[in-house]
């Protein structure tokens, strides 16, 4: 059975929360919640959820501030932000959409379109999933390729000093393959890779 979707609020309004638990567990949505932009970036960092509500204005930063820190981290910056606010102004919407938010919402917002937004956000982060699976394997292999390993490292080294723990790399190399593709040509040597 397939893991529930998890969606993050971080909405500091316990009204707001509650209404949009609501709209989001009846429609099959598994709900995390933050009351705060700290609250907010450790849930992100410690569950991965698949997407995130985000209020513009909470009681310890601004939604875009957030928006634009996640934006630069290798771990958070493909998990799709959807602004939910009461704010108004076109400029706003511009400014939230530029800082890395993937879609905009007024508060309250209308379920049927809450759920609309947020399924198109989900499907599109899916595409993007697989978009960037194909860019980091090597066709012939399916092992993850250089541009990954490049993604990863900082992202890995990152973690090592965060949470104080070890981090190590190993380089692999076959001793003599040129000898298999001169000898028995490079579909042979395809063929050994593989394997």
């Amino acid at each position: 059975m397939a893991e529930p979707v998890r969606i993050l609020m971080v909405e500091d309004s316990v009204f707001q929360r509650k209404f949009l638990r609501l709209q989001l567990e009846s429609n099959g949505y598994f709900v995390l919640e933050a009351a705060s932009g700290a609250e907010g970036e450790l849930e992100m960092r410690n569950s991965q959820p698949d997407a995130v509500l985000l209020d513009w204005d909470l009681p310890d930063c601004k939604g875009p501030e957030l928006l634009q820190r996640w934006a630069h981290d290798a771990e958070l910056r493909w998990i799709p932000v959807l602004m939910v606010t009461s704010r108004t102004d076109p400029k706003d919407i511009f400014y939230a959409l530029e800082c890395g938010a993937v879609d905009f919402l007024r508060k309250p917002a209308e379920p049927v379109e809450l759920i609309a937004r947020l399924r198109t956000a989900l499907r599109i982060k899916g595409l993007q999933e697989q978009l960037r699976e194909l860019a980091v394997r090597d066709p012939l292999t399916s092992l993850y390729n250089r541009r990954h390993f490049m993604e990863r490292i900082g992202a890995e080294f990152s973690r090592a000093q965060r949470t104080g723990s070890n981090c190590s790399c190993a380089l692999l190399d076959l001793d003599h393959f040129k000898k298999i593709n001169d000898t028995y040509g490079h579909d042979m040597g395809d063929l050994v890779l593989q394997q």
